[in-house]
C-alpha cells in the first residue's frame, strides 16, 4: 500500500542522495499521473527548486532549446530512449 509516509520518505531520501538544492532547475517532460513524474515533482518541490514543464517531447530539439534558454541542471530520464533521442538531435 502506498501511503503519505511512503512519499515522504522518497522524497526525501532522493534529495539527499542527489543533493538538490533550491538552486537546481529541473525539466519535466513526464506526464504527473505517471508514477515518476510524480515523484519529480513531489521532489523538486521539496528541495525548493525550479520545475520546467515540457510537455513537447516529440520534437527533442524544442525541449533542449528549452533547457539551455532556462538553465536546467536536471533532465530526469526514466527510459533508454530518451537520452538517445536527445542525442540524435542537434
Amino acid at each position: 500500500m502506498l501511503t503519505h509516509g511512503n512519499i515522504v520518505a522518497n522524497v526525501l531520501a532522493i534529495c539527499q542522495y542527489q543533493h538538490l538544492t533550491e538552486h537546481d532547475i529541473q525539466m519535466a517532460v513526464l506526464p504527473f499521473f505517471y508514477v515518476m513524474g510524480k515523484s519529480l515533482l513531489n521532489t523538486i518541490f521539496a528541495a525548493g527548486g525550479t520545475l520546467v514543464i515540457n510537455n513537447k517531447f516529440a520534437f527533442p530539439a524544442t525541449v533542449i532549446n528549452q533547457m539551455i534558454e532556462e538553465g536546467v541542471t536536471l533532465f530526469p530520464a526514466c527510459h533508454r530512449p530518451t537520452p538517445i533521442c536527445c542525442t540524435a538531435h542537434p
